[in-house]
């Protein structure tokens, strides 16, 4: 049911869960976010962790394009 809950409270805010996995060792799991934004995905994760469940840590990633834009940034 968390699950279930937890991609209901993304959907409201208008972030798409991609992929959830279960791990072994330090972290037991990963999502894959799709947000609007970092602060969005923040927000969600702040609003998880505020359930006393869980904690998070968030890792915004890039793709090639946005690292090419950034690289450019610097050049």
């Amino acid at each position: 049911h968390r699950e279930s809950n937890f991609e209901k409270e993304a959907e409201a805010l208008g972030v798409k869960v991609k992929d959830v996995y279960w791990t072994v060792g330090s972290h037991d799991g990963l999502l894959i976010l799709d947000s609007p934004d970092s602060e969005t995905a923040a927000a969600l994760m702040f609003e998880l962790g505020s359930q006393g469940n869980v904690r998070t840590q968030l890792l915004r990633a890039f793709d090639r394009s946005e690292v090419k834009s950034l690289l450019q940034r610097i050049s």
